[in-house]
C-alpha cells in the first residue's frame, strides 16, 4: 500500500449553489487516533445506493497532502463509528463537473456543523488554473484551502470555526 498525492483547493461558501449535480452522495465520517495518527473512517452511499466504506491517513498540509485509503466492510466501519465519538461529521456530497471538465465536490454539512458548506476541487499539480463556475463564485465567501480549522479532521472534533 502507498500514499497518493492529493492536490486540491477548498472554499468556504454562503449557501449551497444552484446547479445540475452529476452525483449526490451520504457520507459519513469519524477520526480515531491511533499512537499519535489521525485514522478517518468514511462511509460513503451513493445515488444508486451503493455504500463504500474505508479507513484513511492524510498527512502533510496546505494544497497538496499524502493520502492513504484502504477498503473496508460496512460491518467494518460500523463496528469502529463507536470510537470516533466526539470526532464525527456528516455531510451530503454534491458532484458538479465544471466546463473544464474539473470534478467540483461541493459539501454540505449537518447537525452542529449545519450552516457550513465548502466547494473542493482536485487538481493535478499546483499551478494549474482553476476556472470557478459562475454559479459557485455568486456563493462564494473565501478561499480556506490548507486552514486548519477547515479541516474536516478539525470540524469534527471542534466544530465550526469562530470566524465562520
Amino acid at each position: 500500500m502507498e500514499f497518493s498525492l492529493e492536490i486540491e483547493r477548498k472554499w468556504l461558501l454562503r449557501e449551497l449553489p444552484r446547479l445540475s449535480w452529476k452525483e449526490v452522495l451520504a457520507v459519513r465520517q469519524g477520526y480515531l487516533s491511533q499512537a499519535g495518527h489521525k485514522l478517518r473512517i468514511r462511509y460513503t452511499r451513493r445515488s444508486d445506493q451503493q455504500v463504500v466504506c474505508f479507513v484513511g491517513r492524510k498527512t502533510g498540509q496546505g494544497m497538496t497532502r499524502q493520502e492513504l485509503e484502504i477498503p473496508i466492510s460496512q460491518e467494518a466501519f460500523e463496528l469502529l463509528w463507536p470510537l470516533a465519538e466526539g470526532r464525527r461529521l456528516e455531510k451530503t456530497r454534491y458532484l458538479y463537473v465544471g466546463p473544464d471538465g474539473l470534478t467540483w465536490e461541493i459539501d454540505q454539512y449537518h447537525d452542529r456543523l449545519a450552516s457550513l458548506v465548502t466547494a473542493e476541487v482536485e487538481l493535478t499539480h499546483e499551478e494549474q488554473p482553476v476556472v470557478i463556475p459562475d454559479e459557485i463564485r455568486a456563493v462564494l465567501v473565501r478561499e480556506v484551502t490548507g486552514e486548519r480549522p477547515y479541516l474536516n479532521a478539525s470540524l469534527a472534533k471542534h466544530g465550526l470555526p469562530e470566524r465562520h
